[in-house]
């Protein structure tokens, strides 16, 4: 699944594999931040690197965190931003 999103974390672009991967459209998503729908015990960290990402204080990073399926399950995925 690819997306994209600006440092706010507003969604702005998932492939079609969203639907099949969490469970929404990509243009259901949309309506979405990405910290809505990760875990709260991972979100704040997750912010933070995008805030240094933001900065230029980091070039990217990777991430393991929870992402809440449409269903409100959680499931583990790994993240790579740049």
């Amino acid at each position: 699944m690819i997306s994209i999103r600006d440092f706010s974390g507003k969604i702005i672009f998932r492939s079609p594999s969203t639907k099949n991967i969490i469970g929404y459209e990509p243009e259901e998503i949309e309506s979405f931040t990405s910290y809505e729908l990760i875990h709260p015990e991972d979100a704040d960290e997750f912010q933070e690197l995008f805030g240094k990402l933001e900065t230029g204080e980091i070039k990217t990073f990777k991430k393991e965190f929870r992402f809440k399926h449409k269903n409100g399950f959680w499931l583990a995925m790994e993240g790579i931003a740049k």
